[in-house]
């Protein structure tokens, strides 16, 4: 049986993510942020024998889906996308792999999924980025839509402008002559986890370690705090920055795009 979720429902979900806390940090971070009154987010789970097996998470344009193994409900997915059409399909490869079934003409992308347990490979910062503030939000939403490979995962300017002014993420960047030049964040917020997102160099200063210097001070900010790093990354391990730095790939994770033609998984 799919429900939509309320306030009473919190309990049963977070006992459910949390099997699987790292992987779950966006929808766990979500439901503590939000909640389940908001008007850009809304839940449902399916709940067999008054148990979840299932979370399916619509948060702006995206949806997150989370599912106990072979069980992923391509009938509700159906429906769900006869009344809201996201953007963007995320979650573990098998998950994401039922929705694809259906949106054909989406583009399918997968990726690593790492996390990181200590400091000990973290570049020491020559100069400390910028603390970014709310009204930088169109500036940085313009700087990402410059990123091929992170336009797909900021499809909302509001959004970024939201998570900065709630304090629901940190924004660093750097800049030269007053224009963004690197930016990273921490987006997703758990109780034990922090996902980091959008880690970019513009092209043209690649090569003088700004990401890898925005990259460690968001994980010394985290670890401070008592939580796990984690992020995604489309890098392999030979060619990978975060790897240097001491993340250590826990598994895969799977995107789906409007627009374009789908890959093969």
């Amino acid at each position: 049986m799919i429900i939509q979720c309320t306030e009473k429902d919190r309990e049963m979900l977070v006992s459910f993510l949390r099997k699987d806390p790292v992987y779950n940090t966006f929808i766990l971070a979500d439901i503590e942020d939000l909640g389940f009154d908001s008007s850009v987010q809304t839940v449902y789970a399916e709940v067999e024998g008054g148990e979840c097996v299932g979370v399916y998470l619509c948060f702006y344009k995206n949806l997150l889906i989370y599912c106990e193994e072979n069980r992923t409900n391509v009938d509700f997915l159906e429906q769900l996308f006869g009344m809201f059409l996201p953007d963007v399909v995320m979650g573990k490869p098998a998950d994401v792999r039922v929705a694809a079934w259906l949106l054909t003409d989406y583009r399918s992308e997968t990726k690593g999924f790492y996390a990181l347990e200590d400091d000990s490979g973290l570049e020491a910062a020559s100069v400390q980025p910028e603390e970014a503030r709310a009204e930088d939000a169109e500036e940085i939403f313009r700087f990402i839509q410059g990123i091929p490979e992170l336009a797909d995962m900021y499809t909302s300017e509001q959004m970024i402008e939201d998570r900065i002014r709630n304090g629901f993420g940190v924004h660093y960047v750097f800049r030269e002559k007053g224009v963004i030049i690197a930016h990273g964040n921490s987006a997703a917020r758990s109780s034990g986890t922090v996902m980091i997102g959008g880690v970019a160099t513009a092209p043209e200063y690649r090569g003088r370690h700004l990401a890898g210097q925005i990259v460690s001070r968001l994980s010394r900010d985290i670890l401070e705090e008592g939580k796990t790093p984690c992020l995604i990354s489309l890098r392999g391990e030979e060619d990978n920055l975060y790897t240097r730095l001491g993340f250590r790939k826990i598994g895969d994770w799977a995107m789906l795009t409007n627009g374009g033609e789908r890959d093969e998984q």
